[in-house]
């Protein structure tokens, strides 16, 4: 049995890398059904940006009160929401607004002026005409969430919210992303364009505690001033130059990983690395399947579920390949 027919994403690689059993139980199609709340505020943000780039593109006005409205409504039908997550969800949404209403402040004017040509497109590229030198043929999958023609050529952006950001630490890695360069690799085969670099738009969450004896309107407002007052602590967009000896390092290092992938693939050993099983203090969705054979906190759904468009005011748009070229 192999899962090659399927293709393959950057993220299904991570957890190849990171744990073979873990990216076989996602080859099957289990997922976890516990939401992991402290990470579902990157969701929705990534959900309002994929509406503000989505409207950019059409070269249309954005209605950032229509897309918290549409983070509203997707948290509260979460199928993992109860009561008892009622104030983290409150306390996201504020932040949403927040955040998103600084980041349009400081980004929507020179973005407007910005010549935008895919947003969300999901891709679906063979290796054998990246051109990959592999056994087996099988097809990259991805999906962007922005790309901007500039003089010098085609920028890929990528969206990432985080509680801490060392901007001196992630300029050291970033020039040498994987995934940065295999999209860049992908596009630049889909596209018939060369891309100039990539784009890290950072979003910083806010690490200000509500004070003891402070009330909640008050702890809001005192956030959101210092979101207003520092923008360049929260916002930061890193821009990374591609450097063809970098480049030819990090696609090298691609091969070699889908070589390991597609080579697993004719024997679907299940090794489990026990040292993925917490990951800053958080359990893996599938221990109790790994170590208890229970699947009672599991199941199924799509392979790829990260590359389903989430946001239906942009449906995945990409510029008619005419105008692209």
């Amino acid at each position: 049995m192999s899962f090659l027919h399927l293709g393959v994403s950057q993220s299904l690689l991570k957890d190849f890398q990171a744990c073979k059993q873990k990216a076989l139980w996602k080859l099957q199609g289990w997922k976890g059904r516990e939401a992991d709340w402290s990470m579902y505020f990157g969701t929705l943000f990534h959900d309002v940006m994929e509406a503000f780039f989505g409207s950019l593109l059409r070269k249309e006005e954005f209605d950032l009160g229509a897309a918290l409205d549409r983070a509203k409504q997707k948290a509260y039908a979460n199928p993992n929401y109860n009561t008892t997550t009622t104030y983290t969800i409150e306390h996201y949404l504020f932040l949403l607004k927040v955040l998103a209403e600084a980041y349009l402040k400081k980004y929507q004017e020179k973005d407007t002026k910005r010549k935008w040509l895919v947003v969300e497109e999901p891709f679906c590229v063979s290796t054998s005409v990246l051109p990959l030198s592999l056994p087996a043929t099988l097809d990259f999958r991805g999906k962007p969430d922005a790309v901007a023609e500039e003089r010098d050529g085609l920028w890929l952006y990528d969206h990432k919210t985080k509680s801490y950001v060392d901007l001196e630490e992630i300029g050291t890695w970033l020039p040498f992303d994987l995934q940065m360069h295999a999209y860049v690799r992908a596009l630049e085969t889909k596209l018939s364009r060369k891309f100039a670099g990539f784009v890290y738009d950072v979003v910083t969450l806010p690490g200000l505690k509500q004070k003891w004896g402070e009330s909640l309107d008050t702890y809001r407002a005192r956030v959101a001033l210092d979101v207003e007052q520092n923008p360049d602590l929260y916002f930061s967009r890193l821009h990374v130059k591609i450097r063809p000896a970098v480049k030819e390092q990090v696609d090298r290092e691609f091969e070699e990983l889908l070589l390991e992938y597609v080579e697993w693939n004719s024997h679907l050993r299940p090794t489990k690395n026990k040292q993925a099983c917490f990951y800053y203090g958080k359990k893996c969705p599938y221990y109790e399947a790994c170590f208890g054979n229970s699947f009672s906190q599991l199941h199924r759904g799509p392979v790829f579920e990260e590359l389903v468009d989430a946001n239906s005011s942009t449906n995945g748009t990409v510029q008619a390949k005419d105008q692209a070229k």
